[in-house]
């Protein structure tokens, strides 16, 4: 089922955090935590479609940190393509210098456990559809995978299975 234009311009700005530029300083400075996360748990509780999923996840404010993209992934809809487009923007490629997690430091810790949470579900087969289009040679035109010199350079590589590309649905 497609979703509405309207139903994806709504996901982008919630995604961007765009819902909250028409606040006045009056109303912003009257926010309350609570009042920032309501519109998220709307969203997550509202999810019918794996396509809603995937815009929210396509438009993402990384700054935010990872907490609504592990909702994502965690939300049953969650397709493998959505899956792979966080793992490959989430840029794996930077943490294949660091062999383990003692490496990583406390600036790039959440970010390491997101890639493995990624991998793990991957493995698993954690994500029951692949309807949504990813393909980490070309997201918007850019190859996201590792040149070969970084993998042997580092001298190992992502899962194989990140590699693989959710073809759009016919």
């Amino acid at each position: 089922m497609a979703i509405s234009e309207e139903r994806k311009t709504y996901i982008s700005l919630l995604a961007t955090g765009g819902i909250f530029d028409n606040l006045s300083s009056e109303e912003s400075d009257a926010f309350t935590e609570d009042d920032c996360d309501r519109p998220y748990r709307e969203f997550f509780a509202s999810v019918t479609d794996p396509e809603e999923l995937h815009v929210f996840a396509s438009f993402y404010n990384w700054d935010g940190g990872d907490h609504d993209l592990l909702q994502v992934l965690h939300h049953p809809l969650c397709d493998l393509g959505t899956a792979l487009l966080i793992y490959w923007r989430s840029q794996p490629g930077f943490y294949l210098e660091y062999r383990n997690f003692e490496e990583v430091g406390p600036a790039f810790e959440d970010g390491w456990h997101l890639l493995r949470k990624i991998e793990g579900m991957v493995a698993a087969g954690s994500f029951r559809t692949s309807t949504q289009p990813f393909d980490p040679a070309n997201d918007e035109g850019e190859d996201l995978r590792p040149n070969p010199e970084e993998i042997r350079r580092h001298g190992q590589d992502i899962p194989p299975a990140m590699y693989r590309a959710v073809k759009p649905k016919s």
